[in-house]
């Protein structure tokens, strides 16, 4: 049994606003991360070398997913494949 779907204009709008959310709620805590550093002009680094691991991280675990799912996951996009 699906579930229907709004199509509306707003239909998406929940999942944009948590992706937002999401995307910029750590940006707060850069300061105190900085401040909180023994040397704060190795911030830069850091946050390269961090952003380079989560972008492996992330792309791995989206590889991997997309191979044993494939096109016949359409919880996320539904109608959009």
């Amino acid at each position: 049994m699906r579930r229907s779907r709004s199509r509306g204009p707003l239909a998406g709008a929940d999942s944009l606003s948590s992706l937002a959310t999401d995307t910029f709620v750590g940006h707060a805590l850069i300061p105190s991360f900085i401040g909180d550093m023994e040397k704060p002009q190795d911030f830069p680094k850091a946050l390269g070398i961090s952003m380079t691991a989560q972008l492996v991280l992330y792309t791995i675990t989206g590889a991997v997913v997309y191979h044993y799912t494939g096109t016949s996951c359409s919880i996320f996009f539904d109608g959009a494949a």
